[in-house]
């Protein structure tokens, strides 16, 4: 589904992976500031992030950028906010709304519908739908941010309304078949509820899978791993093979919202 969605999209096809912004919270910080985050292992950079009140709050990142142009900013997250400082540094740069699992399970109409990392996707989205529309109602210009959970290493998490398919023996194989059919459908409803001629929809991986039950295939393949990123927009699409980093997300996306002067983000371009 998503491959088919790509035709209709802006798809860059070679964002390489730089140290510093392997991890959830790094590849956040790394595509919303241009920066790494070089702090030692991925535990290390976890708990330093989570011990600090204001991460970075002196650096201008996306949502700080696009709130200071009067834009709405909510993120939507299934996993806790307290992980990795995740909540700290949304709230630190720009993010006026900030939902993860302790605030959108209330919301549930079943609150034990959850996996060990937080709510499944087919919730988050379910939630989301919700949000766009309220948002949409507004005379505001608006960021919502989506942060999916179901393709978390090691084995991924089956949300319950995806079909299965019946030649799929692994759980994050299945996970993967799950989330293309959630990420998909929820573009395709967002593509049918806002003007595409003054919307600018972004699909990014926050950083290539870590070791999961691919994981063979996936370091026999390292050289040819690349970060996903599409922008939906008004226009016909294309594919570029520009060379670029987390680092280049920005700018790109506050050039394709059409916000000139503030294409310098950290070090991208």
């Amino acid at each position: 589904n998503l491959r088919k969605l790509a035709g209709r999209s802006h798809r860059f096809t070679n964002l390489r992976q730089v140290q510093g912004a392997s991890a959830t919270i790094t590849g956040i910080i790394a595509s919303q500031c241009g920066f790494p985050v070089k702090v030692g292992t991925h535990l290390a950079v976890n708990s330093t992030i989570s011990a600090i009140d204001r991460p970075y709050e002196n650096e201008t990142c996306l949502a700080d950028t696009l709130s200071e142009n009067n834009y709405q900013t909510v993120f939507m997250g299934g996993a806790p906010l307290s992980f990795a400082g995740k909540g700290k540094f949304l709230e630190t740069h720009g993010y006026e709304q900030v939902y993860g699992e302790r605030e959108l399970t209330p919301l549930l109409s079943d609150t034990n519908y959850r996996h060990g990392w937080g709510l499944y996707d087919d919730s988050l989205f379910d939630m989301a739908r919700e949000k766009l529309l309220e948002l949409e109602g507004s005379d505001q210009p608006y960021l919502l941010t989506l942060l999916t959970l179901d393709t978390h290493h090691p084995k991924g998490y089956l949300s319950g309304s995806c079909k299965r398919h019946k030649e799929l023996n692994d759980q994050m194989a299945q996970a993967i078949y799950c989330s293309d059919q959630l990420i998909s459908s929820f573009i395709l409803d967002a593509m049918n509820t806002v003007d595409m001629e003054d919307t600018v929809i972004v699909l990014f991986s926050d950083h290539i899978s870590m070791r999961n039950s691919f994981w063979n295939v996936l370091r026999e393949n390292q050289k040819k791993r690349r970060l996903s990123f599409m922008i939906f927009d008004d226009s016909s699409g294309g594919t570029s093979k520009v060379r670029g980093h987390h680092f280049d997300i920005a700018p790109t996306v506050l050039e394709a919202a059409g916000l000139p002067g503030t294409l310098k983000v950290g070090a991208g371009s």
